[in-house]
């Protein structure tokens, strides 16, 4: 299921005990885990401006559930949302990095694109 996430792809599991594929679903089980809906977390890639997967978003039931439009469309935008938040805070970070080692002199200031 997250390999295929990690592609891209939007994965729903109506009842983990009937699916086939999961490594521990009596674990799952047991920790009251029926039904999964997960989608990935996708930004544009900056320097080939394709889609990159960062991460996985689940949304879980306890009991079989088939997850209806609004309740997909609310996961979407909030992986959309968090994706963008996860960008934002790297490239700050990435930029933040990049002035604490530029000098204090003018000069430094210059080399920014550089670093």
């Amino acid at each position: 299921m997250d390999q295929a996430v990690l592609r891209g792809e939007t994965v729903t599991v109506f009842d983990v005990a009937a699916e086939a594929g999961w490594q521990y679903p009596k674990d799952l089980l047991k920790e009251g885990i029926r039904s999964v809906h997960a989608v990935p977390l996708i930004v544009p890639d900056r320097v080939t401006s394709n889609r990159k997967v960062i991460g996985v978003l689940r949304m879980y039931s306890a009991q079989p559930h088939r997850f209806n439009e609004d309740e997909i469309a609310f996961m979407q935008a909030i992986a959309s949302l968090g994706a963008l938040a996860l960008e934002n805070a790297r490239l700050y970070d990435e930029n933040a990095r990049k002035v604490n080692r530029l000098e204090p002199e003018e000069e430094g200031w210059h080399n920014i694109a550089e670093a």
